[in-house]
């Protein structure tokens, strides 16, 4: 799914695509879900790291933050690998689904610096996925000063063409959990976010199809 995530003095990058306007990245945690409610369809996992040149083996633009993301569709905490088979559960059983990835996912030549223990952050997101309220408010945190800033948020996501209120049968839901890791500066030097994403289709029982 793709979203943009403004920051105040932060940057977001999320599940296909966040935009940044500050000096940060952020990430999530969450409430798991009734596994006979909702099914845990992907998992995406984006990484960063300040760079003199791609450390994915992609193209190169001088010295910035490097992003690249993949999916994990079965689960196993392994991304990026392919055709898999992943479990549906009532909603199609086993199913055949391609882990997609890239190397050249996003590229930002500024710095970001985290100067106080909490970082708030606002993310919006892109034409066609909204949430409720228009926008998610969440913090990252390092309250023992180990240069680890950590944090997260749920959400309902209600997607075009989809979900319930737009005429399509599923309802979805995704958890955000983020790593920011800085150096003694306070400077971002690398970290990560993990997008659980969850889907339920109320009432009909059948195989999911289109944005999943």
């Amino acid at each position: 799914m793709k979203k943009k995530a403004i920051i105040g003095m932060v940057v977001l990058v999320s599940a296909i695509l966040l935009s940044s306007t500050g000096m940060v990245l952020a990430k999530g945690n969450g409430k798991d879900t009734d596994p006979g409610v909702w099914i845990n369809y992907c998992n995406i996992k984006v990484e960063w790291q300040w760079a003199t040149n791609n450390p994915w083996g992609g193209i190169d633009h001088g010295t910035g933050y490097y992003y690249r993301w993949a999916e994990d569709r079965d689960l196993d905490g392994i991304y990026g690998e392919g055709l898999v088979t992943a479990d549906y559960g009532q909603y199609g059983g086993i199913v055949n689904k391609f882990e997609s990835s890239d190397v050249n996912f996003y590229f930002d030549s500024e710095p970001m610096v985290f100067t106080d223990k909490v970082i708030h952050l606002t993310e919006t997101w892109v034409s066609g996925v909204t949430v409720p309220g228009g926008e998610n408010h969440f913090v990252v945190k390092d309250m023992d000063g180990d240069g680890e800033y950590t944090g997260g948020f749920n959400t309902v996501v209600f997607w075009d063409g989809l979900t319930k209120e737009s005429g399509g049968p599923y309802l979805f839901q995704q958890k955000f959990e983020y790593h920011y890791f800085t150096d003694t500066a306070g400077i971002v030097t690398n970290g990560y976010y993990i997008e659980h994403e969850y889907f339920n289709i109320p009432g009909t029982p059948g195989a999911p199809s289109g944005g999943q």
